[in-house]
């Protein structure tokens, strides 16, 4: 492996792990979000977390209702 795929390879690591503290902690608030709301159903929370986080995956958003 030359140098520079050894760099690539060590950069293409950080922003992996860079993207998944990111969405730990997207996670993380809305665990918060449906702490405070207290939600009735999954319906509801999953309803609530849509227009809270718009731009975060359907992934993300049912693992956050996992505590």
């Amino acid at each position: 492996m030359t140098r520079v795929q050894r760099h690539m390879a060590t950069t293409k690591r950080r922003d992996v792990e860079a993207t998944g503290n990111e969405i730990d902690g997207r996670i993380a608030a809305m665990r918060l979000i449906l702490k405070m709301a207290r939600p009735g159903s999954h319906a509801e929370a999953l309803r609530a977390l849509r227009e809270a986080f718009p731009d975060a995956s359907l992934a993300e958003r049912v693992q956050a209702l996992d505590p």
